[in-house]
């Protein structure tokens, strides 16, 4: 009766999809993946609370013409990230450990090689990506034990919380702590806490079962190798590695059945909105989507970038613990992708509630990945009854930006395209000029003599602003290596304007900083 109740409530049973928006989804999906080449990819839907739509398209296995449908295992890489944090958040629920524990005080006799560290690196950083631990250790291992002592010796890349530093190694972390808190598998823990309660009854926690015929049908990973497709098919192998450390990064297998009852789990969590949870307490779930880092890396992906040269476009600013934290046209987003021999993509809307999940099996790499990133904003343009940003033409012809860079700081900074710079502001530089500051933190704004155009220093950080187009909005192009820029600011007016007109206060990315002549205002909603 308890099963029946939890298969009820989380939805396993499909809604029925409008017949006109399946058909332009269909149609755009498999043009899409007609014109840029691809072989195969799953896709679930999850609307109001109930999964709407689970498919596939194209070929699980090319060479002998097996297609894709919502049934095909496919490996999700770092999503997985995602279920590795909701196993924290059960564990902090019947324990006295919190995000804000300590990574010394959770794995004993582990240290990191500073004391900083040691001291201070919470498991809320660990997770968000801030250790300043490199993706690249300085010698071998072959065992968990190994690896942790590897890490003890590593020298970091960066002071502790210094910038957003994306790095699969913190999972790995992750994941050893997750057994010694428990005494169990990381894969006993999924099963346990996650896909038995969710009866996500074809999910693998780890790669080690990968391409097992037994388990069900798999989609087979492409890659473009002297212009030819090469299949990749090399079965997973058992180990702590493959076990322990890659699963927590990036371990699952599952399959889009599987995927809409787990973001219809994390959709409601997400948006709050008392829905049964048959995993963990929601309060706790939550801090994994709150936005701890800003983020702003000059890299090709698009799940980071939106595009070029469409206005109305998504943007991803922030990453929680698990999740990139964004926004598109009116509605909030969390998400998050993986890649590997297959690219994966998961994007949850929090004010449409709605969620959408792809796996591609490729060829692999950014272009398989920027191909589902505009299916998932296409499909969610259809959903909610508005004109696509862009068509079919658009996506087919769209190639990626000339931007490079990495996950990790210092970062490589190109020019930024999408910046109009000639663009007129709505009035004189000099009027928005001044100190600006909030309780913690302040910065000046000032004309540039050379370029005639409004610099701010903010830290030790500089931007060059540049009109946005709307009123009193600017966006920001940093001078140099940036960690954590700024992207949009947008200066607001008091009624106290006289001929020379005083902002109150500016936004920047969210934050309200106030305009030093005004401070003993501080406090009063800043009038727009």
């Amino acid at each position: 009766m308890l099963i029946l109740l939890i298969v009820m409530l989380l939805g396993i049973a499909q809604a029925q999809i409008d017949p006109q928006k399946k058909e332009d989804i269909d149609t755009f999906v498999e043009e899409i993946i007609q014109c840029r080449g691809k072989v195969g990819m799953n896709l679930a839907i999850v609307q109001d609370g109930t999964p709407l739509y689970t498919t596939g398209y194209g070929y699980a296995d090319l060479e002998n013409e097996v297609p894709d449908d919502g049934a095909t295992i496919h490996a999700i890489y770092s999503i997985s990230k995602s279920f590795a944090v909701t196993l924290f958040a059960t564990v902090i629920e019947e324990t006295e450990i919190s995000w804000e524990s300590l990574i010394a005080d959770l794995l004993p006799n582990f240290r990191f090689p500073d004391e900083e560290r040691n001291k201070g690196l919470k498991l809320k950083d660990l997770l968000g990506h801030v250790t300043g631990i490199p993706e690249g250790l300085n010698a071998p291992y072959d065992s968990k034990a190994q690896f942790l002592d590897v890490v003890q010796c590593q020298d970091p890349v960066m002071g502790m919380r210094e910038s957003f530093c994306y790095v699969d190694k913190n999972y790995y972390i992750a994941g050893a702590i997750l057994e010694h808190l428990t005494n169990q598998t990381f894969s006993q823990l999924m099963q346990d806490r996650i896909l038995t309660p969710l009866q996500m009854n074809s999910t693998l926690p780890s790669l080690a079962q990968r391409f097992n015929e037994s388990i069900g049908k798999w989609a087979y990973g492409y890659r473009l190798t002297n212009g030819e497709l090469v299949s990749f098919r090399t079965p997973g192998k058992k180990g702590e590695i493959t076990e322990t450390l890659e699963a927590a990064a990036m371990g699952v297998l599952t399959t889009a059945e599987d995927m809409a009852k787990y973001t219809t789990f994390h959709l409601g969590a997400y948006r709050n909105d008392g829905s049964f949870n048959p995993v963990v307490d929601p309060e706790i779930l939550r801090k994994m989507y709150h936005p701890n880092q800003a983020i702003n890396f000059f890299t090709s992906f698009l799940e980071i970038d939106g595009l070029d040269d469409i206005d109305e476009t998504w943007r991803v600013y922030d990453y929680g613990m698990g999740f990139w934290s964004g926004n598109f046209r009116e509605s909030d987003f969390i998400q998050h992708g993986g890649i590997g021999y297959h690219d994966s993509l998961l994007t949850m809307f929090k004010q449409w509630n709605l969620g959408i999940y792809t796996s591609m099996n490729g060829p692999n790499g950014i272009d398989a990945h920027a191909t589902i990133t505009l299916i998932h904003f296409y499909i969610a343009d259809v959903l909610r009854g508005n004109t696509p940003v862009y068509d079919i033409s658009y996506a087919c012809d769209f190639t990626l930006p000339e931007k490079h860079g990495t996950f990790c700081g210092p970062f490589n900074i190109h020019p930024d395209h999408r910046i109009n710079k000639t663009r007129t502001p709505t009035f004189s530089i000099e009027s928005y000029t001044g100190l600006y500051e909030d309780r913690s933190a302040k910065f000046k704004i000032k004309v540039d003599p050379n370029t005639a155009t409004l610099v701010m220093a903010k830290g030790c950080e500089e931007y060059h602003l540049y009109p946005s187009g709307a009123p009193h909005a600017f966006v920001a192009q940093s001078t140099g290596e940036c960690f954590g820029c700024t992207k949009r600011i947008v200066f607001n007016v008091s009624h106290e304007a006289r001929l020379i007109v005083d902002f109150s206060s500016v936004n920047i990315d969210g934050d309200d900083f106030r305009n030093a002549k005004t401070r003993r205002t501080f406090g009063r909603r800043p009038d727009v």
